[in-house]
C-alpha cells in the first residue's frame, strides 16, 4: 500500500461541499474533436503509464493511520469520460461551463480523477476539462502527466495493443480490515525506527545536533510569523458556497521573460505583479480603495527523483495592492520573495509538515482546519512552469492550456498561472455569488501585465543578475508610470 503523505492527507481533510480539493486544467485544441471510442481507445493505451489513475482510498479502521491508495478491482474507465456540449459556441459559454464542472468535487469511491471532453467551440476547436484530486499530485507532477497522456508530435507514437495493456493490468486484491491495520502498525514502527536512527545519529555528534536544532528553531519562528498572523480583512473573504465561476487570462512566455532579463527579476515576481495589479483594478471598479492582501505562495521542492503526491512548501508574502505604479509592486514584490526565500521559512514549513505525520489522522485534520480560524492569507497564487513545446491529442494540437487550484474556506478566488509553448494562461477561480465580477479580476490581470512590459521597456537596461537596489531605482525613475 502507498500511504498518503501528511500534505496529501491535508486535502483530503480540508474538502467539504463547499471546498472540493481538486485541481484542473483547460486544454483548447485545433481541429475537430476525436470520437469517443478514439479518446477511450488512447487512455485505455496510457494508463499502464500512470498507475494511480486506477486506484482508490482505502482508509484505515480506526483513523490509526492515513489513508492508502489500492488498486480498484471495478475500474471502469467509461465512469472517468464525459462528454458535453457547448449551447453556443463561445468563450463565455466554454468558462461557464468549466466554472460548473469545477463545482462538483469527485466520488471517493473511485480513483479521483474525471476528464471532459467538450465540443461545441467556435473556429473549429474542442477542449478537454481534466480534474483530479490535490491529494494524487500537486501541479508540477500533474503536469508531467501531459508528457505521459499526450505525444510530441501529430504523428503520435507507437503504442501497444488496448488488450495487451488491460492484460499487463492485475489490480491486487482489496485488504481487509485487519490487513489495514497490520499495514498501518508496520509503517508506524517504520516510522519510529527512523526516528530511533536519527536520534543516534545526533548522539553521536551533539554539536551538529545543536547547531541543527538553532537552525530550526530559527526558521520556525520565521514560519510561524508569517503563517499565525492573519491576514487583512477583505472583501476576498467572505463566506462561500458550493458553486464556482471561472475566467482566464493571457500572456506571452517571451515577453516576460524579456522582462526578467531587463530588470533582474524572476517570472514569477513578474506573475503575483500582475495578480496585485489586477486586484487593485477590481477593488477600483467596486468602488473600494485599493488594499494590500497577504498571498500564500506553493513553492516546489520536487527533487527529480520524487515520485506523485504534492511536494511543495508555503511561503506568505504580502502582496501590493495599494502602491500606484506597476514598477513599483514590482519592486515591493520581488524584495518580499527574495526575503522570504532567505527566511528559512521554506525549509521550516516542510520540517514541520513531516513531523505532522507522527500524528493520527484526526490530528493532520485539525491543523489542516486551523487554518481556517487563522486564516493567515487572503488568497492563493500559483505558478507551474509546463512544457516549453507543443503537445498533441490524436493529431489533434494543443493550443491554449489554462489551470485551476482550489478555493479554501472563505477565500472566494484562487489564481493559477500555467507555462506552455511559449504562453502563459492564467486560471481564475472564483465564488459564484461573492465573485460575479471575476472577468473584472481578469482582464485587470492583463492590463497589469501590459502596463508592466510597457514600463519595462522605457529604458535600455543591460541584463544582469537580479539587483534590489537597481529596480527600485528604475522604479523611482518612472513613478508615474501605472
Amino acid at each position: 500500500m502507498d500511504r498518503l503523505s501528511p500534505l496529501d492527507a491535508s486535502f483530503l481533510y480540508l474538502e467539504s461541499a463547499q471546498t472540493p480539493m481538486h485541481i484542473s486544467s483547460l486544454a483548447v485544441y485545433e481541429g475537430p474533436p476525436p470520437p469517443d471510442r478514439d479518446l477511450h481507445t488512447m487512455l485505455e493505451r496510457r494508463l499502464p503509464l500512470v498507475p494511480r489513475f486506477r486506484q482508490r482510498l482505502a482508509t484505515v479502521p480506526l483513523g490509526l493511520h492515513r489513508p492508502a491508495w489500492i488498486d480498484d478491482e471495478t475500474f471502469d474507465l467509461d465512469a472517468h469520460l464525459q462528454h458535453v456540449a457547448l449551447f453556443e459556441p463561445s468563450e463565455e459559454a466554454l468558462h461557464q461551463l468549466a466554472g460548473r464542472i469545477l463545482s462538483q468535487p469527485l466520488c471517493r469511491t473511485r480513483p479521483l480523477w474525471e476528464m471532459w471532453l467538450i465540443t461545441g467551440l467556435h473556429r473549429d476547436r474542442f477542449a478537454i476539462l481534466s480534474k483530479t484530486h490535490h491529494s494524487l499530485w500537486d501541479g508540477i507532477s500533474g503536469i508531467d502527466l501531459h508528457a505521459v497522456l499526450l505525444d510530441d508530435s501529430p504523428e503520435g507514437r507507437p503504442d501497444e495493443a488496448p488488450e495487451e495493456a488491460e492484460e499487463r493490468f492485475q489490480p491486487k486484491p482489496e485488504p481487509s480490515g485487519f490487513g489495514m491495520l497490520f499495514g498501518a502498525a508496520r509503517d508506524r514502527l517504520r516510522e519510529a525506527v527512523t526516528t530511533a536512527r536519527s536520534l543516534g545519529d545526533a548522539a553521536r555528534d551533539p554539536a551538529k545536533a545543536v547547531r541543527t536544532v538553532d537552525r530550526f528553531a530559527r526558521d520556525a519562528t520565521s514560519f510561524a510569523s508569517s503563517f499565525l498572523k492573519r491576514a487583512p480583512e477583505c472583501e476576498l473573504n467572505e463566506p462561500i458556497g458550493s458553486r464556482r465561476r471561472y475566467a482566464v487570462a493571457r500572456a506571452s512566455l517571451d515577453e516576460v521573460k524579456d522582462l526578467r532579463y531587463t530588470l533582474g527579476v524572476s517570472v514569477n515576481d513578474v506573475i503575483l505583479t500582475a495578480v496585485a495589479g489586477g486586484i487593485r483594478h477590481w477593488q477600483l471598479r467596486r468602488g473600494a480603495d485599493p488594499q494590500d492582501v497577504k498571498v500564500m505562495v506553493p513553492v516546489s521542492i520536487r527533487n527529480p527523483d520524487d515520485g506523485l503526491g504534492n511536494r511543495v512548501a508555503m511561503v506568505v508574502v504580502d502582496l501590493p495592492v495599494a502602491d500606484r505604479t506597476a514598477l513599483m509592486r514590482l519592486d515591493r514584490v520581488h524584495t518580499a520573495m527574495e526575503t522570504a526565500k532567505r527566511s528559512g521559512s521554506v525549509a521550516a514549513g516542510e520540517a514541520i509538515t513531516n513531523l505532522s505525520g507522527f500524528l493520527p489522522p484526526a490530528g493532520i485534520a485539525a491543523m489542516s482546519r486551523a487554518q481556517a480560524i487563522v486564516r493567515p492569507f487572503n488568497l492563493v497564487v500559483t505558478n507551474i512552469p509546463g512544457p516549453p513545446m507543443p503537445l498533441y491529442l490524436l493529431g489533434r494540437r494543443l493550443v491554449e492550456l489554462f489551470p485551476q487550484a482550489p478555493l479554501a474556506t472563505n477565500q472566494g478566488v484562487s489564481v493559477a498561472a500555467l507555462s506552455y509553448d511559449g504562453k502563459i494562461g492564467f486560471g481564475v477561480l472564483g465564488d459564484h455569488d461573492t465573485m460575479s465580477d471575476l472577468d473584472v479580476l481578469a482582464s485587470g490581470i492583463e492590463g497589469s501585465l501590459d502596463d508592466l512590459l510597457w514600463a519595462g521597456g522605457l529604458d535600455t537596461i543591460t541584463p544582469a543578475e537580479p539587483s534590489l537596489s537597481r529596480l527600485a531605482g528604475f522604479a523611482g525613475a518612472h513613478a508615474g508610470v501605472t
